[in-house]
């Protein structure tokens, strides 16, 4: 008589038993056959142990909460009762009081995010600073200096530059025209901040914010958002996708193979201005071309064929694969150029900019550069510190180049 089988759970990592394991142990009891019922136990959404788990969760998380709140006291004073010249009176402790929470001592701060920019704050007529913008507007003498101040830079920097003056011609600093104007801003440059939580030293925890400054939030943000690593592989792999569509069609006939255009004539100076505009540089690099080669220069090596030079295993890989019929892509078409990644890399990147100090304004404007060939128009935007008597950042670009005399392209 057959008698049923058993099977008892065990302590095991496997949540089910190998059909192996159960025929085998029917073979060795004597079972012919054997039936394995699949079961699921499904559990209710609402049972007793998550409802006990989401209530313990629900009051620690309530407990950490009122442990770092903040608690404000608000004491209401009667004015009536009270002496205004009396060192209690409501205007003296409060501005008291102010000053006690603002020198506070904070033994501990720990970062609960990454730095944002801080609440935009504007000038008020009582600040020094808006003071100053008024009293430099009425001052006609000395916007004049200013504006004067910033053409006498700028075109004198173009005169001692060889690459404008092979450019430009002979630069004549007296010539030209510029308008300029004065732009005072409407708040102090804007400022970075962490938030946190602050030990007091009444061991309290209180959220607070740490100031931040303008170079490491520049940083974080770069390394967080590679913007131009991105841009530069976007580039690669956008070349490649061109390149290989291109094949394709030159491949199913739908385009021709074009003719080999001529070499490239190298860049202009204007190229090169817009190069050193753009880098801020004193002197741009020149490079000189020999016409002919030095006569002790001995004969150059014959060139070698890159394919002559190749791999025999790879050249025979290719050959078994064109027998075959199969037209493999090249592997190298696959590696990433790291040629042409470094450019875009240093096309992209900029360097970090430094926040002009609190107190300065905008000088902007067009400035004209006369030369004997030609005459240059540069884009000038400038932050003058009054402070300090001087530019602190100016910021160029080229906004026109006209020759004084222009050849017809086509021909006589």
């Amino acid at each position: 008589m057959l008698r049923a089988q058993v099977l008892r759970r065990t302590f095991s990592l496997y949540n089910r038993v190998p059909y192996s394991r159960i025929a085998q142990s029917a073979a060795r009891d004597g079972h012919e056959s054997v039936t394995v019922h699949r079961v699921r136990i499904s559990r209710p959404v609402v049972s007793n142990s998550r409802l006990v788990g989401t209530i313990a969760v629900a009051a620690a998380f309530w407990g950490l909460s009122r442990y770092i709140s903040v608690e404000v006291e608000v004491e209401k004073a009667d004015a009536k009762g009270q002496d205004p010249a009396s060192p209690g009176a409501i205007g003296g402790a409060t501005e008291e009081e102010e000053d006690d929470d603002d020198t506070e001592d904070i033994l501990l701060f720990l970062p609960t995010g990454f730095s944002r920019p801080s609440p935009r704050t504007f000038y008020k007529g009582s600040d020094p600073e808006w003071q100053e913008f008024k009293k430099l507007a009425t001052d006609r003498p000395r916007v004049e200096k200013i504006r004067n101040e910033l053409i006498f830079m700028m075109r004198n920097m173009a005169e001692k530059n060889t690459g404008w003056t092979s450019r430009l011609g002979k630069i004549d600093t007296s010539k030209g025209k510029a308008w300029i104007e004065l732009k005072f801003p409407d708040g102090p440059p804007p400022r970075y901040e962490q938030p946190g939580l602050a030990l007091t030293g009444d061991l309290e925890w209180r959220k607070a914010t740490h100031p931040v400054e303008d170079l490491h939030h520049q940083r974080l943000n770069k390394l967080l958002f590679p913007s131009v690593v991105s841009n530069a592989l976007y580039a690669d792999l956008k070349q490649k996708a061109l390149l290989s569509w291109k094949s394709f069609k030159l491949s199913v006939g739908l385009e021709q193979n074009p003719k080999p255009r001529p070499t490239p004539v190298p860049g202009s100076i204007q190229d090169e201005v817009a190069k050193f505009v753009a880098r801020g540089e004193k002197k741009p690099e020149t490079t000189g071309v020999s016409a002919t080669p030095a006569a002790s220069s001995p004969p150059a090596a014959p060139a070698v064929n890159s394919t002559d030079a190749a791999d025999p295993a790879s050249s025979l890989s290719s050959q078994q694969a064109k027998e075959l019929g199969l037209n493999l892509p090249d592997p190298k078409n696959f590696t990433l150029d790291l040629t042409k990644f470094q450019q875009e890399v240093k096309k992209s990147s900029k360097p970090y900019r430094q926040p002009p100090p609190r107190g300065s304004f905008l000088v902007m404007g067009l400035i004209d550069i006369y030369g004997e060939k030609a005459r240059i128009t540069l884009n000038v935007a400038a932050w003058y510190d009054p402070k300090q008597g001087r530019y602190v950042s100016i910021k160029t670009g080229i906004y026109n180049l006209v020759d004084h005399s222009q050849r017809p392209r086509g021909g006589p």
